[in-house]
C-alpha cells in the first residue's frame, strides 16, 4: 500500500485524485469483463456464439498498441472524454436492447474503451506522476481498493440478478454512469511534464496501423526475453481459461 504522506509531491497529488477515479472506473472495466460470462449463462448461448463473443472481447487487447500510437503527441485529457463518449452510450443502450446479441455488442464496444484506450492512458499517468520507487505500490493500492469495492457490489448484483434477470437492464446502465464519473475524475488529473512530452513526440509522425504491428512483431524477433515472457503468459492464460466454469 502506498502511504500518501511518504509519496513524492507529484505522487501525493496524483494519488489522492486517482484513487476515487480508479474505484468508480472499475465499475465499467470489471462489468465489461464479467458481463461476458453473465450473458453466456443467462441466454444459454450456442457453442459458436460463445466462441465468437469471447474472441471478439479480446479484440480490445489487439487494438491497444494502435490506440497508444494515436495518443502519441497528443494531450491526455481529451482521450478520457473519448472513452466516455464510447462507453457510456454503450452501457446506457443495454436498458433498451434485449437478448444476447442485443446486449453483447454493447459490452464489446465498452470493452474497447476500457482496455484499448484506458490502459495506455493510465500507463501515461502512472509513468509521469509517480516516482519509480512508488509506482508499483500506487498501482497495487488502486487495484486492491477497486477490486474490494467492485467485489462487494458485484456480489449484491449477482444475488439481485438471480432473483430477477430483467435487472440486468438496470445494473449495466448504472455501471456505465459510475464509470463515466470515474473518467471525469481522471480527466482532472494533470500529467506531469505533458508540455515537454508533446514537444518531444512531434519530431516524427505517428505510425500507421500496419507499421505498429510490424514493429511489434520485430520486437518478438529481436528481444528473446520479451518473447519468452509472452510465451509463458500465453501458457498461463490457457491454464486460467481452462479453470473458468462453463
Amino acid at each position: 500500500m502506498l502511504s500518501p504522506s511518504r509519496a513524492s509531491f507529484y505522487g501525493r497529488y496524483a494519488y489522492r485524485r486517482q484513487l476515487p477515479a480508479e474505484v468508480l472506473n472499475s465499475f465499467g472495466t470489471e462489468t465489461a469483463l464479467l458481463g461476458q460470462f453473465v450473458l453466456v449463462r443467462f441466454f444459454e448461448t450456442k457453442p459458436w456464439e460463445t466462441t465468437l463473443f469471447f474472441s471478439l472481447m479480446h479484440l480490445s487487447f489487439f487494438l491497444s498498441p494502435w490506440f497508444a500510437e494515436q495518443m502519441r503527441g497528443r494531450p491526455t485529457r481529451p482521450f478520457f472524454f473519448v472513452m466516455m463518449a464510447i462507453s457510456l452510450p454503450a452501457f446506457l443502450a443495454t436498458a433498451l436492447t434485449r437478448g444476447f446479441w442485443g446486449i453483447g455488442p454493447s459490452l464489446l464496444v465498452a470493452n474497447i474503451a476500457f482496455v484499448a484506450i484506458f490502459v495506455p492512458l493510465r500507463n501515461r499517468l502512472m509513468r509521469s506522476n509517480y516516482a519509480d520507487a512508488e509506482r508499483g505500490a500506487a498501482y497495487a493500492t488502486f487495484k486492491r481498493t477497486s477490486a474490494l469495492t467492485f467485489f462487494g457490489c458485484a456480489l449484491w448484483a449477482a444475488h439481485s440478478l438471480e432473483s430477477d434477470r430483467s435487472l440486468i437492464h438496470v445494473v449495466l446502465p448504472i455501471a456505465g454512469l459510475l464509470s463515466a464519473a470515474g473518467l471525469y475524475l481522471f480527466s482532472r488529473i494533470r500529467e506531469r511534464g505533458e508540455t515537454w512530452r508533446l514537444r518531444s513526440e512531434t519530431d516524427r509522425p505517428r505510425r500507421g496501423f500496419v507499421d505498429v504491428y510490424r514493429d511489434l512483431f520485430r520486437l518478438y524477433r529481436d528481444e528473446p526475453g520479451f518473447r519468452r515472457y509472452q510465451i509463458a503468459f500465453l501458457i498461463y492464460g490457457l491454464g486460467f481459461m481452462f479453470t473458468i466454469p462453463p
